[in-house]
């Protein structure tokens, strides 16, 4: 192989001058490209994005995973080169003298820096800005569908689009959320609202003659009744039983398997939920949540259900700590800032210091993965212990 190369610059140079990227892919994402470049039909429905407005840090989103982009220098410039023609390169030369002569390669462009990936979150500032005022609470929106002015809140496609996630981060965080999508926009529903359709789904099984029975449930026998007796739209029904369970076509119409931890825990956030500033005690919310889901499903309204949505603390009015009660607060994760100095700034505020067990439910949703999260804590925060553990306070960095 020839070690000589007649370099040239490429005819379009000025206009090709930073239009090329190098980017360096971690192994992961590696895999999955080669993946779909083996399967065509796969890969035509495959793509990936890059998103983020001018005022934006830029990501790259897959169809499941989100990635930041970072700029990182090069010690060394690199030319995008192609191979060019000889002939066309030496058109006045004679055949046997162009063979003679060394490869021609075009210069289209010089790169000083790589593109650096990392998988990180999703980042929903904008989601969480253009849902405010968009709230479905039921009766006052059923003939929303006879208005003339624009629909409220924001389409599905335009929240794709506008969104730092990908397609598969979304859509869990939509249900995660409890958005809902009618007449093409994306509507949250009311905590208290959703906590009444959710009672009146177990009220109706048991009226039915369906109490007890958590799969194989007809949900157009259900779907009706709620929407009948209850004015609960069917495509208010179906998106809230695909929250809380799976909707299956079967013989006889579509079927529902309930996921009973799911819906006996946003129970159990409906009940907790008015208990944001006056705390309740541990055991007068239980028997709450306990009658609110019923008999059949009291055995599953469990405490550890609604880690990362509340807080605990002592009543010191007593003499010995073995009578001292314990009181739950509504602190929902959901609420809390997903920036992470601003997210340990909260918990700061609200606490002075945290056990290990009781701050990680708080981060789980800003971290990728637990030795991200264990990342953050040794940034933001020092850990000590005495006797009754370890504990983490702040290290008033949070600006940093």
């Amino acid at each position: 192989m020839s070690s000589e190369y007649q370099l040239t610059f490429s005819a379009n140079s000025l206009a090709e001058t930073g239009t090329y990227k190098l980017l360096e892919v971690p192994a992961d994402l590696s895999t999955w490209i080669e993946a779909q470049l083996q399967d065509p039909e796969t890969a035509s429905s495959s793509q990936l994005c890059i998103k983020g407005s001018t005022t934006e840090d830029a990501v790259l989103c897959t169809a499941n995973q989100t990635y930041t982009l970072r700029a990182v220098s090069l010690s060394n410039s690199l030319l995008v080169v192609s191979a060019g023609s000889r002939e066309d390169n030496h058109a006045d030369a004679s055949s046997s003298a162009v063979d003679d002569l060394p490869p021609r390669v075009v210069i289209h462009d010089q790169l000083s820096d790589i593109l650096e990936l990392t998988q990180t979150i999703p980042k929903l500032h904008k989601l969480d800005s253009v849902l405010k005022g968009s709230t479905y609470s039921g009766e006052e929106d059923e003939d929303e569908s006879d208005r003339e002015d624009e629909p409220v809140g924001l389409s599905y496609d335009q929240a794709l689009q506008n969104v730092q996630a990908s397609q598969g981060e979304l859509d869990a965080i939509l249900k995660r959320r409890r958005v809902l999508k009618l007449q093409g926009r994306l509507r949250p529903v009311a905590p208290a609202h959703l906590h009444t359709i959710l009672e009146l789904i177990l009220t109706q099984l048991a009226s039915l003659s369906l109490g007890g029975r958590t799969h194989d449930i007809p949900f157009d026998k259900l779907a009706g009744a709620l929407d009948l007796e209850h004015q609960v739209p069917k495509t208010v029904s179906w998106q809230v039983m695909e929250w809380f369970g799976e909707l299956t076509p079967g013989v006889e119409g579509n079927r529902w398997n309930m996921s009973v931890p799911g819906m006996v825990k946003q129970i159990g956030l409906g009940v907790l939920s008015p208990h944001k500033d006056k705390p309740i005690e541990q055991n007068t919310f239980l028997k709450a949540w306990k009658e609110a889901v019923g008999d059949t499903f009291e055995a599953a309204a469990a405490l550890p259900l609604l880690s990362g949505n509340y807080l605990t603390s002592k009543d010191t009015n007593t003499k010995y700590a073995s009578d001292r009660k314990t009181y739950l607060t509504y602190f929902p994760l959901d609420s809390l800032a997903m920036e992470p100095a601003a997210r340990f700034q909260e918990l700061f505020l609200t606490r002075t210091r945290w056990k290990a067990d009781e701050i990680t439910p708080f981060l789980d949703d800003i971290a990728v993965n637990s030795r991200e999260r264990d990342k953050l804590l040794l940034k933001f925060t020092r850990s000590t212990t005495d006797a009754e553990g370890a504990w983490y306070t702040g290290r008033a960095m949070y600006m940093g």
